[in-house]
């Protein structure tokens, strides 16, 4: 976002306001229509000020397998003009066709889905300089193979490895303070 101000974005010491009225980005969980507590901020690792990404950060972890929307809404420029989303979004807002398989196709999407969501929670298409959603993938999709690879593993080695302690060495704090004994 070219130029934008971090005035008026939810910082991390205000995460209890993530429900207010007046906050500027949203992350609502559709599965359960509850807001997501977070807070955003600019990427300041660089100077270039128009290219400045503007990241939101969940203050809990996401659930498994549900589909989230975020709302951006009102932001401002370093002089306090109103930044207006760009052609494209506002072909979505206003559900024009622009010719262009990339937005038309997402049409239905943001009209049945993502933009009731927003409008719910009190974020107006009007206000938004933009919107997206996304899912979470479930926990037995993401972990299968490696839950496979620990079962396959413990099945091979039923009964644990064979192993025998041919030596003890004893360590005090002084020469090892990580591994010291403490009898």
């Amino acid at each position: 976002v070219p130029n934008l101000s971090a005035e008026g974005l939810l910082r991390h010491d205000e995460i209890h306001r993530y429900a207010d009225d007046d906050v500027r980005t949203v992350i609502i969980d559709v599965d359960t229509q509850e807001r997501v507590p977070h807070w955003a901020e600019l990427d300041m690792s660089h100077d270039q000020k128009d290219r400045r990404v503007l990241r939101l950060y969940p203050a809990k972890p996401m659930e498994w397998g549900h589909h989230y929307v975020v709302g951006i809404r009102n932001l401002q420029d370093e002089s306090g003009h109103r930044i207006e989303s760009n052609e494209h979004f506002q072909a979505l807002k206003n559900h024009t066709p622009t010719g262009t398989y990339d937005i038309d196709g997402r049409s239905s999407l943001y009209e049945n889905t993502i933009f009731p969501v927003l409008e719910s929670t009190g974020f107006t298409r009007d206000e938004l300089y933009l919107a997206w959603d996304f899912q979470i993938a479930s926990r037995e999709h993401t972990l299968r193979q490696v839950l496979h690879m620990r079962d396959d593993a413990l099945d091979r080695i039923e009964g644990g490895l064979p192993y025998t302690i041919t030596e003890v060495e004893r360590f005090t704090l002084e020469e090892n303070a990580k591994i010291a004994d403490s009898w």
